[in-house]
């Protein structure tokens, strides 16, 4: 090898240089090989090269004798398959300091995602908060309750509406910036809330909550996608799912507890440091890189039509429902005329969709037999978890006539089995990298239970309304992200050449589920909405109960027993169907590299 390297150094000269030029040549190959084969501590590199593509691509021989490609494959980056290292990376010494850096890169990587799950929490806890505070709420800004049902409905709604917006503006813009701007709407939204001084402006407080609560959701979803493979993904969703169960059961009693001890504006109050840490631990923490856009070209590429159309036509369809629950007949030329507009926009999307340069909802998204039922289970689902997360807590209050504390106590064993079930299905996932056998028996379980509960009564055991709520938990907790996965294992290695295929993906996924939670509290359980008593609605009606006398109270618990159990009937018919669409699902193989063009920053030194 000595001789070899003295040879490299030379400067031969005329013919003869000539042909020790061709002879150097070829002993610099063989020379490089047996250095790779040998595990040579020879450093060699290449002068890089630029091809038609701008490639430019070279070849280091470390330490240890292994070959690595280095160099700016713009191509490469754009589509996401390396990561953003900086010009460092081409050296041994940096590859050193890289190593070093994987524990912090590990910290700032867990802060990132407690900045996630925590912003999550507080937009997850909104959603069941104000239940529990109702009765005071409308007591003290409204005392007809006429606003009850548009203080959870404007969130929901605006939350929903925004959703694509948020898509679009992470793509554009970068996912960090767009999350902050979603934790700062969300946090005046708060704000605004805990202010009001009537039930207009703290509707309109709500709205604006929802709005950033739209993004929040979406953004936490995509994040997730761009940090993790689809192999691994499965034990953070799970973890999402964990943190919605646990939001949705503390949140009613959270908010009766502020509103009997306090005051019902800590509901809202509440979210206020909570989301400045939030805010900050992103700032801190999350440096992502994404696709150099110039503004011109974001403006021209924004899907203005697809947007458009999507919100209007949710907003209209919400709105009707919203009106149906406040008492409109649907044979009303209002709610006939509202319906029709709202159905005709998501007709007319796909063809709005094919011809945007950069659609909003790609139809490449629809095109899969796995990706449809996925969709389709993931929303029914939203649907039934919304309806028993919601309305469990009523049916304790009303028929079992606890207290608001009384009845989170009682939640205890669907959210802990929910939360149990959720975080280890995510695991099992990533861990065998099968999910359908875990989709189906989830359904099965959850229909089966749900089935139990329509035999609860006033008259119920605690043992067998504990074991119902226990089998329920069991069977909604595998399913509440585990959707997802099928969904981004469908499209294989497409993403190599379509990298924001994941985001938009999930960015359906969200709007699907959040779609589902609407209307599972505007429509489909409408039968609690009826229910009057003596002239008190059911908003208040609920925490009056066990104060009336007799037979008042007799009468009270069994109109609102008879409607949770319509409520329970149409829950179970919700997941049979949930179940049925879930077969579909097709077995894919999990990816095990990310496939995003979004991509961690490594911290410098």
């Amino acid at each position: 090898m000595d001789s070899h390297n003295s040879k490299i150094g030379s400067q031969p000269s005329g013919a003869q240089g000539s042909n020790h030029l061709g002879s150097d040549a070829a002993q610099r190959q063989d020379g490089l090989s047996a250095a790779i084969a040998q595990g040579s501590k020879t450093t060699y590199s290449t002068m890089s090269t630029k091809t038609e593509h701008d490639t430019q691509v070279g070849t280091i021989v470390n330490t240890e004798g292994t070959a690595r490609e280095t160099g700016a494959d713009l191509k490469s980056h754009v589509s996401g398959d390396i990561p953003v290292l900086g010009a460092h990376s081409t050296s041994d010494r940096c590859d050193n300091k890289a190593q070093k850096r994987l524990p912090r890169s590990s910290v700032r990587l867990f802060f990132i995602l407690v900045g996630m799950f925590l912003s999550q929490f507080l937009s997850a806890l909104d959603q069941t908060i104000v239940t529990g505070a109702l009765p005071h709420i409308t007591a003290e800004l409204d005392s007809s309750g006429s606003g009850y049902t548009w203080v959870g409905s404007a969130f929901a709604l605006a939350q929903t509406v925004v959703l694509p917006i948020y898509t679009q503006a992470g793509t554009f813009f970068g996912r960090k910036w767009t999350l902050l701007c979603a934790i700062s709407i969300f946090l005046f939204g708060s704000i605004l809330c805990g202010c009001a001084d009537s039930m207009t402006v703290l509707v309109a407080g709500r709205v604006v909550q929802g709005v950033g609560a739209g993004g929040i959701l979406t953004l936490v979803y995509i994040l997730i996608g761009d940090l993790v493979s689809t192999k691994d993904r499965g034990k953070y969703q799970g973890l999402i799912g964990a943190t919605w169960a646990v939001a949705s059961a503390v949140g009613p009693v959270l908010g009766g507890i502020f509103a009997d001890k306090v005051s019902w504006r800590w509901c809202f109050f509440i979210n206020v440091p909570a989301s400045v840490l939030a805010f900050l631990v992103i700032m801190m923490f999350l440096h992502m890189s994404h696709p150099p856009v110039e503004l011109y070209k974001v403006i021209r590429n924004v899907d203005y039509l697809g947007i458009t159309i999507i919100a209007a036509a949710t907003t209209v369809i919400l709105l009707t429902l919203q009106w149906a629950q406040q008492g409109a007949l649907w044979s009303s030329s209002r709610q006939i005329v509202f319906l029709a507009l709202g159905g005709l926009g998501f007709v007319i999307l796909p063809f709005i969709e094919a011809t945007a340069p950069v659609p909003v909802v790609p139809l490449s998204l629809f095109s899969h037999r796995t990706r449809i039922g996925s969709y389709l289970a993931s929303f029914l689902h939203a649907v039934a978890y919304s309806g028993i997360a919601y309305y469990t807590p009523l049916y304790l209050q009303a028929v079992r006539c606890q207290t608001a504390s009384e009845s989170g106590v009682s939640m205890l064993p669907l959210v802990i089995s929910f939360t149990i079930v959720s975080t280890a299905s995510g695991y099992l996932i990533s861990w065998t990298r099968k999910y359908q056998g875990l989709i189906w028996t989830g359904f099965a379980l959850s229909a089966v239970g749900s089935g139990l509960t329509i035999m609860l009564n006033q008259t119920s055991s605690n043992i067998a309304q504990i074991a119902f709520l226990i089998l329920t938990g069991l069977g909604l907790g595998p399913n509440f992200n585990s959707m997802l996965i099928p969904i981004h294992a469908s499209f294989g290695d497409e993403t190599e050449s379509a990298p924001e295929a994941i985001a938009s993906s999930t960015a359906a996924y969200a709007f699907l589920r959040s779609m589902g939670i609407s209307i599972s509290s505007m429509v489909l359980f409408n039968g609690l909405a009826n229910i009057d008593i003596n002239g008190v609605p059911m908003s208040q009606a609920v925490g009056i109960v066990r104060d009336l006398p007799e037979p008042q109270r007799s009468l009270a618990v069994s109109l609102f027993s008879e409607a949770m159990r319509d409520v329970h009937i149409q829950i179970t018919v919700v997941l049979a169907v949930a179940f049925l669409a879930s077969l579909v699902v097709g077995k894919h193989e999990l990816q095990s590299k990310v496939q995003s063009n979004h991509r961690l920053i490594e911290d410098e030194a």
